[in-house]
């Protein structure tokens, strides 16, 4: 199975923040199971985004952390689909949804390769949930049962 992931579950394998046990135990059933994780090529601006603010302005992780996890972040596994092949169309549902660029790069990607976009941001699932299969990490294995994604 393919799924898309964002940063809010990638940096979840790293980090310890909430969620971060069903970000692991995701991780982990995703890789026995064979399944590929995708992003847009944005996922790592983001990652490397939310890595800056944990270590440069909260001090959750040190500088050295960051890095470290930043490169450890390239061979966790998550394969990249180039942004420009996205962007016209993340910048329609951008439009009719109310959500940002950004998010929307993902729900293309999603749309595109016709399987579930998994994340932690529950507004952003709440506000797409009626066009798009989104799972939420909180309840990853119920909902991906639900969607008949369950591996």
């Amino acid at each position: 199975m393919t799924l898309v992931v964002d940063s809010s579950v990638a940096v979840k394998w790293y980090v310890p923040e909430d969620l971060t046990e069903a970000a692991i135990k995701f991780k982990e059933w995703a890789v026995v199971g064979g399944h590929r994780l995708y992003a847009p090529e944005y996922f790592l601006v983001e990652v490397a985004a939310v890595l800056w603010k944990k270590a440069g302005i909260l001090k959750q992780i040190s500088v050295d952390e960051a890095g470290e996890i930043f490169r450890e972040m390239g061979g966790a596994g998550v394969n990249l689909a180039e942004d420009r092949i996205l962007l016209e169309d993340a910048l329609g549902i951008a439009l009719a949804s109310g959500v940002t660029v950004y998010d929307s790069l993902y729900l293309s990607l999603a749309g595109k390769t016709g399987t579930c976009f998994v994340t932690a941001d529950t507004k952003l699932q709440r506000k797409c949930a009626s066009k798009f299969r989104i799972v939420n990490l909180h309840n990853w294995e119920k909902d991906l049962k639900r969607t008949g994604k369950d591996g």
